[in-house]
């Protein structure tokens, strides 16, 4: 019992390290995009971020994004420590105190990219590159701060207010504050570099690939059940059903295949029953054997 605790703790610590690893590697792959992406050609991107970049404007670059994400993120911690405990945002520090550390560097040197004020290239590099840093703090239960832990924040005084719903009102009042800087189409190409950052977010939190659910009608269930597990080597489960019109009992079929596979299903079920019901559709996000591992992070800002 004592072995297998130490070995416990050490897996935990090793799951630990690697989260805060991530929270890091997240942490500066958004501040390159928001010094060297959006705040060159005033791309107001929401959040604290985009707070930072209308007042380096308004001040003519004297006031850094890094000084303003400091400033104001310092009260959010608070605030959301009182709320939910040291340990809740332990990770969240982390990757905050990266952003940070990040911003003053990239803010003082020159940009690695320069896309010569091509707002198409910056809004789509940004969106793909913030999105993939934030989803990075993302998987790992963590946030960089602002927007996120301010609807966290708000969350926890309205419960039944969805998060996603805060945190775009809050980023949407920011924008709107960057028109009157930047102007009305600097505005848009902003929504859109949200958009595309959203999205990839979503990518990185669930995967890029696209598995498949498979609900299988057929008289001829145990043959093709034994045929996928043996040539697909994926599980099979199967449900009892009654088709309504004839009141007849048989067993459907369920598994979740790989995209690849599809094809070599409909050939094992053509050579099975050629007259089979079959339903494929598209699975966001599959967890377990044969898939991604299940991730439970022990931290939750939703």
């Amino acid at each position: 019992m004592f072995i297998f605790s130490i070995s416990a703790y050490n897996r935990a610590m090793r799951n630990s390290l690697f989260e805060t690893f991530i929270a890091i590697v997240g942490g500066v792959i958004f501040a390159f995009a928001v010094a060297c992406l959006a705040s060159p050609v005033g791309l107001v991107t929401g959040g604290v971020s985009g707070v930072g970049i209308v007042l380096k404007e308004l001040t003519g670059g004297k006031l850094p994004i890094f000084v303003t994400s400091l400033v104001l993120n310092i009260p959010l911690f608070i605030i959301c420590t009182v709320q939910r405990g040291v340990r809740f945002i332990a990770k969240s520090l982390v990757a905050f105190l990266t952003l940070t550390v990040a911003l003053s560097v990239f803010e003082n040197m020159p940009p690695p990219i320069d896309f010569e004020g091509d707002l198409v290239m910056s809004t789509l590099s940004y969106g793909i590159l913030s999105g993939v840093g934030l989803g990075l703090v993302l998987r790992v239960g963590a946030t960089s701060g602002g927007t996120d832990m301010l609807a966290a924040i708000i969350k926890r005084k309205k419960p039944s207010t969805p998060i996603s719903a805060l945190i775009a009102i809050i980023d949407a009042v920011i924008i709107l504050l960057g028109t009157f800087v930047f102007g009305v189409r600097l505005s848009l190409y902003s929504i859109v570099a949200l958009f595309i950052s959203a999205k990839v977010i979503d990518l990185t939190l669930s995967g890029l690939g696209v598995a498949k659910t498979v609900f299988i009608i057929s008289d001829e269930c145990e043959e093709i059940a034994q045929r996928i597990s043996t040539e697909l080597e994926r599980g099979v489960t199967g449900i009892d059903a009654v088709g309504m019109y004839t009141g007849k009992k048989r067993k459907m079929l369920f598994a979740v295949v790989s995209s690849r596979e599809v094809a070599t299903l409909r050939k094992i079920v053509g050579e099975c029953d050629g007259r089979a019901f079959v339903t494929v559709s598209n699975a966001k996000q599959v967890l377990g054997e044969g898939f991604d591992q299940i991730f439970v992070s022990r931290d939750s800002f939703s």
